[in-house]
């Protein structure tokens, strides 16, 4: 028995040791790349990355770490605008930049983006004013490719960042420092960039004017740079996008549609027909559409073809019905407004053949009923709408109600379904709602329907 056991147990120890022998051996693990991990965490907050290269115990690299980089007029910029890495010049990682960027002399420093992009460096001088200029003017020097190939410059996320911490500055009250941190994002090149207004202009400009709600140096300064936004557009007849995005959020934000109207016509008048007037009306598509100014808008809709393209492709990425109606019901407006009957009520059949749901029907009476060129199709919209949500939708009564009205002043129908409303609804908003509804019907205030063009309403023979 003893025996027995033993042979177990060399045999178990024998296993073991030719499995141990035929394990792969573990691979000592790399030491941390500094650089690579500062650059990680410089993409991660937003910020460049400022790598100083001096020699060890030296007096100058010692001074330059701690005076020059520590001195207010840097260090106020880098506190939020930069991750700072110090190497010393025999570390292999600093040998290696060395090389790679041309580095003879130190102390040295190199400025990168989030990106690992080389900005620019700046190589024994330790003087903080000449580099200060020197980030400031590398800042400004490199572009780099994004999507589809379109240009942005570096430095976008680190303008993102500061805008952030303006708003956070505005909500504690600190509005000088706020002030401060949004005119550096104005003035960074990033903004310029095609991608920049698209994406992050309307934001840029809504945390500008809570700012000016509450600090009035900051108001001055956001007009101030409209008028420079309108000034430029003006220029030239080449569309400067830049400014053009800024005029149409920046007053958006203000709550001045009048303002992006008025200098729309100001554009139209200097360059009739141009591209720049155009690509305006697209951009301010939406003032334009609040203000009912459809002919300006005529060039949205002379092509029926886009209806097909957009609602094939809304079916095949499964776009939001919700989403597709509103586009659609503002196209509808504007065929109405222009008098298109014919093209509108093509427009009504693909749609209600694409969703036939009683919110379509509502979006489509709805939007005649705004462009007060409304038809008899249109309160049939109106009431198949009613009819499907019962009488229960407040927007479908009083769409349906003032639609009747539109087409005959105080039609008893009209105040019928308004009285009818006011005993089924509970809400004390919604009965002032319709209370003040009927009374619009009552006093004839509803605005009359407009006659359709005639030309463009005869029917094809």
């Amino acid at each position: 028995m003893i025996r027995c056991s033993t042979q177990i147990i060399i045999f178990a120890l024998c296993a073991a040791t030719a499995s141990a022998q035929n394990a792969p051996a573990i691979a000592p693990k790399k030491p941390a790349n500094p650089f690579t991990e500062a650059l990680a965490r410089a993409r991660q907050e937003r910020r460049y990355l400022l790598v100083s290269i001096t020699k060890d115990d030296d007096e100058a690299g010692t001074a330059f770490n701690s005076k020059t980089l520590g001195h207010d007029l840097i260090k106020n910029w880098t506190d939020h605008r930069a991750t700072i890495l110090k190497l010393s010049d025999s570390d292999p990682v600093a040998k290696k930049l060395a090389k790679q960027y041309k580095i003879d002399r130190s102390p040295a420093l190199l400025i990168f983006a989030s990106d690992g992009t080389q900005l620019g460096k700046q190589v024994g001088d330790s003087n903080p004013e000449r580099l200060m200029k020197v980030i400031a003017a590398s800042i400004r020097n490199r572009a780099i490719r994004g999507d589809a190939g379109i240009h942005s410059w570096s430095g976008e996320d680190v303008v993102l960042n500061i805008m952030d911490r303006a708003d956070a500055l505005t909500d504690k009250g600190e509005y000088d420092k706020a002030l401060e941190e949004l005119n550096w994002c104005m003035d960074h090149p990033a903004i310029h960039s095609p991608l920049f207004p698209v994406r992050h202009m309307e934001k840029l400009c809504k945390t500008f004017a809570k700012l000016s709600q509450k600090h009035p140096p900051a108001k001055k300064a956001f007009r101030l740079r409209l008028s420079r936004a309108e000034f430029l557009s003006l220029e030239k007849e080449r569309p400067n996008v830049h400014a053009l995005y800024l005029i149409k959020y920046g007053f958006s934000a203000l709550d001045r549609e009048d303002k992006i109207l008025l200098h729309f016509d100001r554009l139209k008048g200097k360059y009739p027909g141009s591209h720049a007037v155009s690509a305006f009306a697209d951009l301010i598509y939406e003032p334009l559409l609040n203000a009912k100014r459809y002919t300006d808008l005529k060039h949205t809709v002379e092509d029926p073809e886009n209806v097909d393209t957009f609602l094939g492709e809304s079916q095949r990425t499964q776009r939001s019905r919700e989403e597709v109606r509103r586009l659609i019901a503002a196209r509808y407006e504007i065929l109405r407004g222009l008098g298109k009957s014919r093209q509108a009520d093509g427009l009504a059949y693909k749609v209600i053949a694409y969703d036939d749901s009683p919110e379509a029907h509502l979006a489509l009476a709805a939007a005649a009923l705004r462009s007060t060129h409304s038809t008899d199709k249109d309160i049939e919209h109106a009431r198949t709408a009613y009819l499907k949500m019962e009488g229960n939708n407040i927007e479908a009564v009083m769409t349906l109600a003032k639609l009747i009205a539109q087409k005959t002043a105080k039609d008893p129908e009209a105040e019928q379904i308004v009285r009818l409303a006011l005993t089924r609804f509970k809400d004390e908003s919604d009965l002032r709602t319709l209370t003040q509804c009927l009374y619009d019907i009552q006093s004839g205030k509803i605005p009359s329907r407009k006659k359709a063009n005639a030309r463009t309403a005869r029917p094809r023979r």
